[in-house]
């Protein structure tokens, strides 16, 4: 067998050319509180729960003025549920406060080490249990919660609002992905999901991402910006997840998947990235459903799946895997050729024809002479070809008896040069005709 030329190399090599992408340039925001400078959101039945209640949040802080009210969701001396960053000798804490009782769970750490980074809190009640509070998804403090839940005036996130000219307790930084739930969360649920952009769940009644607007994405608890209150760039640590159908294709893409998620309000993304590769193509087949089409890629490379959205960036749970890629005819008539597009498999890839007829030669162009396949399978090992791919055209003898026969292609993973080895993946056939 002599050398590969590049005349014949030139004659059979097939190319394909994948721009790559660049992701619409765009920035998270969070909401930015201080000195008379708060987020007001009106009283609403969905924001006062009976029996249980969880409140979390992200912040940046740089400060407070007294109490320094995270999220107050009680009028002055009224009832109602706060999580501050002050509450106590600068401490944070939260508190259910109940006919002129007030039920405290306090961080017995000093605040100063929260400033200047974001750090995620949260707390969670039980009425006639406990109340419990987070600090980056730690369990810090537990007391005795009230034997029912009293509620009073609206949500503020920043401070206590008592009219726009008088706002008190005020927390200075930034606040992001406010969350009320009527449920409690469980501690691991707290520590598991707090990176986590979340539109749904049990219980989850209001969210705040503050990306676009002010406005709740769950329910219709929308917020208002009051005094020098304002959405402004964020790099708080959240992200977002999605499941995804199928975690492995052929690389020459052409696949529909499906990626399942908290997507932002039925929003389209930017883009849908396959690496560094965009999907050509991608719709909504329900509110939490993405169907994209899947890119080509390259062979055995394992990628990860993103999708961008105007302020988020979601990603698989799981990697996708290309597979090899084989494509043949469906079907071939007896004395013809059929062509094999085949592409040099990765280093510990093997490509395995099994179930052809006996004696059947695959001419390789580029190369002088035939590849002679013998049942049940022939394999041809990953070697470094300095090329990508090439097409085989596969002569179908001039013999009736193989009408209806089928060429079946496979690819096969596998850890050694044995083709009993490994996991076969991506069946192609050409089904033998008259």
């Amino acid at each position: 067998m002599t050398p590969i030329s590049l005349r014949c190399l030139a004659a059979s090599l097939i190319c394909a050319v994948i721009p790559s992408a660049l992701d619409a340039q765009v920035t998270p925001r969070a909401l930015q509180v201080g000195t008379d400078a708060v987020l007001r959101v009106p009283r609403h039945p969905s924001l006062e729960p009976t029996t249980a209640i969880t409140v979390e949040c992200w912040i940046k802080a740089v400060g407070s003025n007294s109490h320094g009210r995270i999220v107050r969701k009680a009028g002055d001396f009224q009832p109602g549920y706060m999580l501050s960053f002050s509450f106590s000798a600068s401490r944070v804490g939260a508190d259910y406060y109940n006919g002129m009782v007030s039920h405290q769970a306090n961080d017995p750490l000093p605040n100063t080490r929260l400033l200047g980074n974001w750090h995620h809190l949260a707390f969670t009640a039980v009425a006639r249990g406990q109340i419990h509070l987070y600090v980056d998804g730690v369990l810090v403090e537990s007391n005795t919660a009230p034997s029912s839940f009293l509620h009073s005036d609206a949500l503020v996130v920043g401070g206590l609002y008592i009219s726009p000219t008088n706002i008190q307790e005020e927390f200075i930084g930034l606040v992001d992905e406010v969350r009320v739930w009527n449920v409690e969360r469980t501690a691991q649920q707290i520590a598991d999901n707090r990176f986590l952009y979340l539109n749904s769940g049990p219980g989850l009644v209001s969210a705040w991402h503050f990306d676009t607007d002010t406005n709740d994405s769950v329910g219709t608890n929308h917020g208002t910006l009051v005094g020098g209150a304002r959405l402004v760039a964020s790099d708080a640590p959240v992200r977002g997840l999605f499941e995804a159908s199928s975690d492995r294709g052929r690389w020459s893409g052409g696949e529909v998947i499906d990626l399942v998620g908290d997507f932002p309000g039925g929003a389209l993304p930017s883009a849908v990235n396959f690496g560094g590769t965009p999907s050509p193509s991608f719709s909504y087949a329900a509110p939490n459903v993405l169907r994209v089409v899947v890119p080509p890629g390259a062979t055995g490379s394992t990628v990860p799946i993103t999708a961008r959205f105007a302020s988020v960036e979601f990603s698989s749970r799981n990697s996708y895997v290309y597979l090899p890629k084989l494509e043949l005819p469906a079907t071939a008539r007896i004395g013809s050729t059929a062509a094999l597009r085949l592409a040099i498999p990765p280093p510990g890839t093997s490509v395995i024809f099994a179930g052809l007829p006996p004696r059947v030669q695959v001419a390789i162009p580029g190369l002088d002479g035939f590849l002679g396949i013998q049942p049940p399978f022939v394999e041809i090992v990953a070697t470094p070809i300095p090329f990508a791919n090439f097409e085989l055209p596969i002569t179908v003898p001039l013999d009736a008896r193989l009408v209806g026969a089928e060429i079946l292609v496979q690819g096969l993973f596998a850890a050694s040069a044995s083709p009993l080895v490994g996991t076969f993946v991506n069946l192609q056939s050409v089904r033998i005709t008259s």
